[in-house]
């Protein structure tokens, strides 16, 4: 609970409650008397005590509704953008071109850096769900473990560039229009989700003068930008 929550609490649900207060306070001054004084005085009291309960209540009430937003997000981030068993999640395609033949022919590190990551994002992932589910008013708590997680698929983002560029000379289906359909659908996914991010994240600026870093969510290099010189053969 903040100052400022609290003063715009009040501004906008407990403006009148406060309002009707000044004709007791009118009435106490221009009476002088020790009961008017005191009718102002337990009438003061019940608003500001009942201000806190109903402001705690609302807090409670927002902080529950915003994890429920995050917890959309989570499912979607789990289900479809760092999912390897989705085909066009950027897991999917990065472990298909480390687990080429002639990757792994020359290295498996890649294969091996890269399924350590995804697994550790995933069971990250499903503990950070069961906490949610568990508590839904540690909305702050919740949205700093996802920040971490999204920074974690950044950097998997990151370490599948860095596997393209040592790597690309080996692989040759790349320049396909199949591949190339498949990267368009997996960066479109991975871009739309990040955008609907960042919405969450202005209005978690707005509700809690808090948001996320633009790093964490960067969009995905096209096809055209990752393969500049990618001849596009047609199948036959």
């Amino acid at each position: 609970m903040t100052l400022s929550g609290l003063k715009d609490f009040i501004l906008k649900r407990m403006l009148v409650a406060y309002l009707t207060l000044i004709p007791s306070v009118i009435y106490a001054v221009i009476s002088q008397s020790s009961l008017s004084i005191g009718i102002f005085i337990v009438s003061l009291i019940l608003v500001l005590v009942g201000t806190w309960i109903m402001f705690g209540k609302f807090e409670e009430e927002r902080l529950t509704d915003f994890t429920k937003k995050l917890e959309v997000l989570l499912e979607q981030l789990e289900d479809k953008i760092t999912n390897p068993a989705y085909i066009y999640s950027l897991p999917s395609i990065a472990l298909e071109i480390a687990r080429n033949k002639e990757v792994l022919g020359n290295t498996k590190a890649w294969d091996k850096l890269l399924t350590k990551h995804s697994e550790d994002l995933t069971n990250n992932m499903i503990a950070l769900s069961k906490r949610i589910e568990s508590d839904k008013k540690q909305f702050r708590a919740h949205l700093r473990e996802f920040c971490q997680t999204l920074t974690s698929t950044q950097k998997f983002k990151k370490d599948f560039y860095d596997m393209f560029h040592e790597t690309r000379h080996l692989v040759v289906y790349y320049s396909s229009s199949e591949f190339k359909r498949k990267y368009d659908r997996v960066s479109d996914e991975y871009n739309r989700y990040m955008d609907k991010v960042k919405i969450f994240s202005d209005d978690v600026k707005a509700n809690f003068s808090e948001s996320l870093e633009e790093s964490m969510t960067e969009h995905i290099k096209g096809f055209n930008e990752l393969f500049p010189s990618a001849p596009i053969s047609q199948p036959r």
